[in-house]
């Protein structure tokens, strides 16, 4: 399943690790949109036509976004978007995440692996998976990369240097849902069936630990790093929660930006916090605590990934 890139990174527009200067929202129906403050949002061609984009990450200034049929797309001005060319066999490439040196995008099928020289033209490299799962999340710290993959069975936490096969990470309970790293550590969420959890640890290899047992089940979670705090988006038919830590360790409920029953992704640039929600809602927060509404442009296609690059 994962898409693996071989990525030199050559500099870049001042963006992802270097800073950032522009939000960038991604969704269904092939829309994308650009913001430089997080309140004003300028939708934007993104060359998937109609095809649903389900995420979007930076480094250094480029951004890339990945989508359904295979389609992926890097750009370093994000308006106009250039094409990575995925192979056959290629359907819905559903995540990304961003090492030291490589990006890794993954899909629910047979994906191969790309590199880049500094020029930008993609290569042909290997087939790197053949697993048909969908993935719900994925979380990396450079080095190191972890998916959660939703098998036959039920969802389980795998991990991969980044140059080998994905080893199912056994030491953390079934049915993670997702998973963030930040601040050296690594948070995974669990759904249970009557209750949903917060664990963490250090590395992918090593102990989980964990730290918060809400008594509600939570259909939909989402764990986010931005802005040097952990997010971790709780919400079902009955209600939203918002779990805010800054070590990963000691967990506080904060202020839920909406209660609608839909997935949520947050960043942070500018000084500000962006919550991207799908039913195609935005609302920003200086402090993650008072929540503003925003206009996205999406009207109610989901959005489906944040970044700023």
């Amino acid at each position: 399943m994962p898409l693996w890139f071989d990525l030199m990174m050559t500099g870049g527009a001042g963006g992802g690790a270097g800073g950032g200067t522009t939000f960038i929202i991604v969704g269904d129906s092939g829309k994308l949109a650009t913001s430089t403050d997080g309140i004003n949002w300028i939708l934007q061609t993104s060359s998937f036509g109609t095809t649903n984009i389900n995420d979007v990450n930076s480094k250094d200034g480029i951004a890339f976004a990945c989508g359904d049929a295979g389609k992926a797309r890097y750009s370093s001005n994000y308006t106009s978007w250039s094409s990575i060319t995925t192979g056959t066999g290629v359907l819905n490439l559903q995540k990304t995440a961003v090492g030291t040196t490589n990006i890794l995008i993954v899909g629910d099928s047979a994906a191969q692996s790309w590199a880049t020289t500094p020029n930008g033209v993609w290569t042909f490299v290997n087939t790197f998976d053949n697993t048909q799962d969908e993935v719900f999340a994925a979380a990396t710290n450079g080095t190191e990369v972890g998916l959660v993959r939703d098998t036959t069975l039920e969802p389980f936490l795998y991990y991969s240097d980044f140059t080998n096969s994905f080893s199912f990470v056994s030491i953390i309970p079934a049915k993670p849902v997702s998973v963030a790293y930040g601040n050296g550590i690594y948070v995974a969420t669990i759904k249970k069936s009557s209750s949903s959890e917060i664990w963490t640890s250090t590395s992918l290899e090593g102990t989980f630990t964990r730290r918060v047992n809400d008594g509600t089940k939570y259909d939909i979670q989402n764990a986010s790093f931005c802005g040097g705090v952990f997010l971790v988006w709780f919400t079902r038919s009955g209600g939203s929660k918002l779990y805010i830590s800054a070590d990963g360790i000691t967990w506080a409920v904060g202020t839920a930006p909406t209660s609608a029953n839909v997935k949520g992704n947050f960043a942070f640039g500018n000084g500000l916090y962006v919550g991207a929600f799908g039913n195609g809602t935005l609302y920003t927060s200086p402090n993650y605590t008072t929540w503003t509404a925003r206009t996205s442009g999406f009207s109610s296609s989901s959005i489906n990934g944040i970044t700023f690059a």
